[in-house]
């Protein structure tokens, strides 16, 4: 339904009729949503088609932040009188396994619209022709300057709940991050200041990556200074 207020679902539910979406039928509709944009040719409809996945995802997200918070109110409840038996252990991890499964499902479905062309000049671009991806091929804008050579850029504006779901709270991977600088240093001949800022960027979240591995398994390292003049951070390379 593309109008999902209180007033309306009160109205299906007295009819007898159905005002909630189960998360099998979210996978559902995303499912079609990916078939018919595989068979579309016709922009109208690749249209219609986005305009469908954007209410889709609407409406996930605001039922995720719904179910959120009746889980807070009654985690809240529980601490208040007594601690967690067992049984309310083991019920809190069989749902982190249904929202686990859910998620992965949704997040390999080709329903969310991207993107097709680079809304920036001189950026490394992943060329697309189809209008629709996985999100897990898929970063929100704000990583656009990140991973714009190799990911889908997401056409929708992302939120914090939007992030969990589709798994973009996660940073960036350290391959990624490589192939963008790769594909900066193919396109650009000179290097602005702007250009230096996002390639500093990168290189900090590349570090990142190392800190946690050796963090992780403690494994040595070789380090070796920037070569670069625009750029004062350390690269490390694994042995």
């Amino acid at each position: 339904s593309q109008v999902c207020e209180n007033a309306v679902l009160g109205r299906l539910v007295a009819l007898g009729l159905r005002s909630k979406i189960s998360r099998d039928d979210m996978l559902n509709i995303a499912g079609n949503i990916a078939t018919r944009a595989r068979n579309c040719e016709k922009e109208k409809e690749a249209n219609l088609l986005a305009q469908r996945s954007a209410r889709l995802v609407e409406y996930i997200v605001t039922k995720e932040k719904e179910l959120n918070l009746r889980r807070r109110k009654e985690s809240v409840g529980l601490f208040s009188f007594f601690k967690l038996g067992n049984g309310d252990k083991e019920r809190a991890e069989k749902q982190r396994q249904i929202d686990h499964k859910f998620f992965t499902l949704l997040r390999k479905i080709e329903f969310l619209p991207v993107l097709l062309e680079s809304p920036m000049k001189d950026l490394p671009w992943c060329a697309k022709t189809f209008r629709f991806c996985a999100p897990n091929e898929v970063r929100p804008r704000r990583d656009m300057m990140l991973c714009s050579a190799t990911k889908s850029i997401s056409a929708l504006n992302a939120d914090e709940m939007q992030d969990r779901i589709f798994g973009w709270d996660n940073p960036v991977d350290a391959v990624t991050l490589g192939l963008q600088l790769v594909s900066f240093a193919r396109m650009h001949d000179t290097v602005s200041d702007e250009l230096c800022d996002v390639v500093r960027t990168i290189y900090k979240k590349l570090n990142d990556h190392v800190l946690k591995f050796e963090k992780e398994n403690k494994e040595d390292v070789l380090v070796t200074p920037s070569s670069s003049k625009h750029d004062e951070t350390i690269e490390r390379v694994k042995f």
